[in-house]
């Protein structure tokens, strides 16, 4: 078993009395482990890591300089140091030796005590190199905890701060809509839409949450309006319209994305293809194409689901208004996208349906 109290040291030399002399010399500090050729040397240092190797260079097989170029292409030894110890004196075998990568060149016969204060030396510098390197991982790890721990509060803090909203949201619609779910739906069925036309996972995620507070601004529009079972009045109509502009006011001036994005579809998602939506009648690609998505989701909803002001039509129905409306009320391609997924609008529409009011959280793990 190793003494974990010393530093233990691998001595390769082909030679035994030149094994027993070194051994002799500093084997009475060290742990000593050795190897009479090169293979063994490699195969020691990787099992054993020893904190130190003396290496000789001329030996039968691989000599010094192929063990010390293998031991620092491996990724499991290139940092254990290497001293040649070696009869070789030559200037150009030092150099060579440095060259492979070695922090040290002694020339045999070697003086006792110089070994002893070289080995002493590069040993001291190794530990302080190995506690240097414990406390970087010790620290990279404490960074790693603190950048998590972080991150889930920033992402507690970002739930807590959309769900007030889509609370104010909600509130809004819970006027002429019993459950809320309105909402919440599409920002489903936008975001499966923003799927399919290949946006990145970030938008599509962004999207699902901003889309759910394009009716905000309903909640400055009185019940006697919001709230008629019939056909509004051309003054009336200049108030409903307005929900638009109130919705934008409300979420303007945040710093968060997602509010910035919730203000845009507030503004805009009542504008149509055609030019013949409010409030500022913006026509074809001068409408941001994240409310050209909104747009065709709120209608869908707003054709299957229970209004003051009608009954909910049969999904045949909100499809064919849908097709209808392609080129007019819908940007064509957005249609297209919504009909490549029909199977998909179908199945959230059923699972989120107003019979039961949908959790924030619920909605928030569908993404996150």
């Amino acid at each position: 078993m190793r003494n974990y109290y010393k530093n233990r040291i691998l001595v390769v030399d082909d030679t035994v009395e030149n094994l027993d002399i070194v051994v002799h010399t500093i084997g009475e500090n060290y742990d000593i482990i050795v190897a009479k050729d090169g293979s063994s040397a490699i195969k020691l240092a990787e099992s054993e890591k020893p904190d130190l190797i003396l290496l000789d260079i001329i030996m039968p097989g691989k000599n010094g300089y192929d063990v010390c170029k293998e031991l620092k292409a491996n990724e499991q030894t290139k940092m254990i140091p290497i001293i040649f110890l070696t009869g070789m004196d030559g200037s150009e075998s030092k150099k060579q030796g440095f060259y492979l990568g070695a922090v040290d060149y002694i020339t045999k016969p070697f003086e006792v005590e110089e070994l002893k204060a070289r080995v002493n030396n590069h040993l001291f510098v190794k530990t302080a190199q190995d506690t240097l390197q414990k406390q970087k991982e010790i620290l990279e790890m404490k960074v790693a905890e603190r950048t998590f721990e972080l991150n889930e509060t920033a992402k507690k803090m970002e739930f807590f701060s959309l769900e007030a909203v889509l609370r104010l949201s909600r509130a809004a619609e819970y006027r002429d809509d019993d459950t809320g779910n309105h909402v919440f739906r599409v920002g489903l069925y936008s975001a499966e839409i923003a799927k399919d036309l290949k946006l990145s996972e970030d938008n599509v995620k962004k999207l699902m949450w901003s889309a759910p507070m394009h009716d905000i601004g309903k909640i400055g529009i009185p019940d006697s309006i919001l709230q008629k079972s019939g056909k509004l009045t051309d003054e009336e109509w200049v108030i409903m319209r307005n929900h638009t502009v109130m919705g934008a006011e409300i979420l303007g001036g945040s710093s968060s994305e997602i509010i910035k994005m919730a203000e845009m579809l507030a503004q805009g998602h009542h504008e149509k293809w055609n030019g013949k939506g409010y409030p500022e009648g913006k026509i074809g690609e001068e409408i941001p194409f994240l409310c050209r998505v909104v747009a065709i989701a709120d209608v869908f909803d707003a054709l299957t689901t229970e209004r003051p002001y009608k009954k909910p039509f049969s999904l045949e129905k909100s499809f064919t208004i849908i097709k209808k409306e392609r080129g007019e009320h819908f940007d064509p391609t957005i249609v297209d996208s919504f009909f490549r997924i029909q199977d998909k609008i179908i199945e959230i529409k059923e699972k989120y349906s107003d019979v039961e009011k949908i959790d924030s959280s619920e909605f928030w793990n569908i993404w996150t």
